[in-house]
């Protein structure tokens, strides 16, 4: 490779082109090391820890893929195996046709990896010799990586923080370098571990919807984890909810919507007194939630497990008189989750 040019591109298969990421009944066992290892390594294993049980999934270029559950859910260690950070104990594991376990080495050069902390960034450095630096990493090196730097700071929207040091940016900035950073080298998959754990929630809006453009105009696959909801809606993706080691949904979130969904109807009235008449109707059918804040600023209230036109049927006059709006309300991410979540539970 001579100076100015980018790496060339890791091997791809031509048909591994439309795939990916694939993921094939994959197991993971944490097993308990002997006395002594488990001594020097201050292990905490004392028996076998199923981390994750047969799983698999796969996300094509182009799309975003959210993987959500509660903490031991296995999204980390899904993710450290798809990254070579740790082997499968049974299935496999592929990237763009590529063995995860045996040709982890190409697979690196195919993936860009932004994890949840800041700490890899050098803080005293600028944002484009924080990108030299890991450029070098990848084999680029040169006017070329000059080049793809500025490319990559302006995709991301800090094309003009260049020469700032990473230490002056806001953390929202810090992130959309580390993104920066996670696609210096043209990736084929973009994996994102918590990416907007430390910021606000406008930062963490305007760094998703990069995250849409990117995964659009760059046609690569997004694996991305998330605890805040407000994002996991914001993507209108690929959802995969992990428990316990195991798949409990895999699809698109819009058709989740339609088997999980329960009907609500807000309600506002003008006086409190058709409020509370309102509220003794739809109290007699147990379909009553009130929405406190909602109730004490605008006398609204919220039916639960009914249909608009029941509702309707079931309000008395003098709150139909007073009704301001009416309207089916879309069942919040959080319920959505929680009754996913709660199917099995005995």
């Amino acid at each position: 490779m001579t100076s100015g040019e980018l790496m060339t591109e890791p091997r791809v298969s031509t048909a591994a082109q439309t795939r990916g990421v694939v993921v094939r009944d994959v197991t993971k066992v944490y097993r308990p090391s002997n006395k002594l290892l488990s001594f020097l390594l201050r292990s905490p294993i004392k028996e076998e820890v199923h981390a994750l049980n047969g799983i698999s999934f796969s996300v094509p270029p182009g799309e975003i893929c959210a993987v959500v559950g509660p903490n031991g859910a296995g999204k980390s260690t899904t993710f450290r195996i798809l990254i070579g950070l740790t082997t499968a104990t049974t299935g496999s594991a592929q990237i763009m046709g590529l063995d995860c376990e045996t040709e982890s080495l190409e697979i690196r050069r195919l993936i860009g990896w932004m994890p949840s902390e800041d700490r890899s960034l050098i803080m005293r450095l600028s944002c484009a010799d924080n990108l030299i630096f890991h450029g070098q990493l990848q084999g680029l090196s040169g006017a070329g990586l000059r080049k793809r730097i500025q490319e990559t700071l302006d995709l991301v929207g800090i094309g003009h923080r260049a020469k700032d040091s990473v230490f002056s940016l806001s953390s929202g900035m810090r992130a959309r370098l580390q993104l920066a950073r996670s696609l210096l080298h043209r990736p084929k998959v973009l994996i994102l571990d918590e990416p907007t754990a430390t910021v606000d929630p406008i930062a963490s809006y305007e760094l998703i919807e990069t995250l849409k453009h990117v995964a659009t105009d760059e046609d690569i696959s997004i694996l991305i984890s998330s605890h805040r909801l407000d994002e996991i809606e914001a993507l209108h993706s690929h959802i995969i909810l992990l428990e316990g080691g195991a798949i409990k949904y895999d699809g698109d979130l819009d058709a989740l919507r339609e088997v999980h969904t329960r009907p609500r109807v807000q309600l506002e009235f003008r006086t409190p007194e058709a409020t509370s008449a309102a509220s003794n109707a739809l109290a007699t059918r147990g379909v009553l939630e009130i929405d406190a804040e909602t109730e004490l600023e605008l006398g609204g209230l919220l039916a639960q497990d009914i249909e608009l036109g029941d509702v309707v049927a079931v309000l008395p006059a003098e709150a139909t008189r007073s009704l301001v709006t009416i309207r089916e309300e879309a069942m919040p991410l959080r319920d959505l989750l929680a009754a996913v979540y709660q199917k099995d539970q005995p």
